[in-house]
């Protein structure tokens, strides 16, 4: 039966696995053409996402973005999805590009350790790449609530704030650094 959707979806994965960009596309292709109706929301994402990758394998990173906003159509919040955006987009040098889908996948973290390197990587691109200190500030701020006693985090912190002249917070951030020293 050509049309068996475990099958298709079976010889198309074992393809993608073995790295036969070609085969893998024709296969996730007529998927998403004949049998997309009879796909589950499950199965589209997972499909699409392969496509992505696939296409952009080929180097083809237009049409790899436009499977991965179809992924995400379905799945705003798919992992694997947002990550390969994220590469995608860093090796364009599309910053912005890059910072919207990285608070895209913020927004569906949980755990603090995680969340924490998120923010200081958001904060980084406005900081370093964008060279907008002033973007960067709520990023930097967001992890030092979520790590109060990272100094790291509070050094970012500090530098954007002298950058923009918040003296005020300059001021807060070296008697934060300051206490924190004083502990040591």
């Amino acid at each position: 039966d050509p049309q068996h959707i475990p099958s298709l979806i079976g010889l198309a994965n074992a393809y993608f696995a073995a790295s036969d960009w070609e085969k893998a596309s024709k296969y996730y292709q007529a998927l998403l053409v004949q049998q997309r109706d009879a796909l589950d929301s499950e199965q589209l994402v997972d499909i699409y996402y392969r496509h992505g990758m696939v296409k952009r394998a080929q180097g083809e990173p237009r049409k790899a973005i436009n499977s991965f906003d179809k992924a995400l159509e379905e799945d705003a919040g798919h992992r694997p999805t947002l990550d390969a955006l994220v590469e995608i987009y860093s090796e364009q040098g599309k910053w912005d590009q890059v910072i919207h889908f990285k608070q895209q996948t913020l927004d569906n973290i949980l755990d603090e350790a995680e969340r924490f390197d998120l923010l200081l990587e958001i904060g980084d691109i406005w900081h370093e790449k964008l060279k907008k200190p002033a973007e960067a500030i709520a990023p930097y701020t967001d992890a030092c609530d979520i790590r109060p006693d990272d100094l790291g985090a509070l050094h970012k912190l500090l530098e954007v704030h002298q950058a923009v002249g918040n003296w005020h917070e300059i001021i807060d951030t070296i008697d934060r650094i300051a206490e924190l020293n004083d502990r040591d």
